[in-house]
């Protein structure tokens, strides 16, 4: 399955981003951001992989977890399961394609 790849040039004035994945899309301010396309493509697996509304809850439930801890929502964010693989992979290219394994956000 494919992901539906929107684009949506106000989506950085509209939400703070200029990428969100909402399953099965992806939207994002301009579709030559290729780094922010990978992160979220990257997103879309991890929630094809886990069940989608097993994703969300995760990433939701990291969220707040480290919301707590960190106190601050760009520490929450970053330490989110699924954000460090989307982050630590996003500039690679073919990562999807070549490189990850299932359920790699678990190993890292």
């Amino acid at each position: 399955m494919q992901a539906i790849v929107i684009e949506v040039p106000k989506l950085a004035k509209m939400i703070g981003y200029r990428g969100i994945m909402i399953f099965p899309f992806i939207l994002i301010a301009n579709k030559t951001f290729k780094r922010i396309l990978r992160h979220e493509e990257i997103h879309f697996k991890q929630a094809l992989e886990c069940g989608v509304i097993f994703f969300y809850l995760i990433y939701v439930f990291h969220y707040l977890l480290n919301l707590i801890i960190y106190r601050s929502h760009k520490n929450a964010y970053k330490n989110i399961v699924f954000e460090h693989e989307a982050l630590r992979f996003e500039h690679r290219l073919d990562y999807l394609e070549k490189h990850r394994r299932n359920y790699n956000w678990l190993r890292i």
